[in-house]
């Protein structure tokens, strides 16, 4: 068995624990989503979006997101929360200039 590592090595968190760490180039890809009409139209206020990509929540969870989150509603801005449909339900309840998408 071996781990594959697409993250830059700078950034790896994989620590060498006998199995094989086999790096690999990463290859930016989103996969397909469905166009939502709110994001054609311009926002009352400034737009924010915070992701932590897909493997970050795999790996260490939510807690940093919910701290995030925790913080959001004294941001003068509309927020958009980048995460993955499974973990959303994960999520506690969101301020009100939180959307996700």
């Amino acid at each position: 068995m071996a781990r594959i590592d697409v993250t830059p090595p700078s950034m790896s968190i994989l620590e060498n624990d006998g199995e094989p760490i086999i790096p690999m180039q990463y290859v930016p890809y989103n996969g397909g989503a469905v166009w939502e009409p709110w994001w054609e139209r311009r926002p009352e206020r400034k737009r924010l979006l915070v992701s932590l990509g897909t493997v970050k929540p795999m790996v260490d969870g939510l807690d940093l997101i919910a701290r995030v989150m925790d913080s959001a509603s004294e941001v003068d801005a509309e927020i958009i929360l980048h995460i993955s449909a499974n973990a959303r339900s994960d999520l506690r309840s969101l301020p009100s200039n939180v959307r996700t998408g």
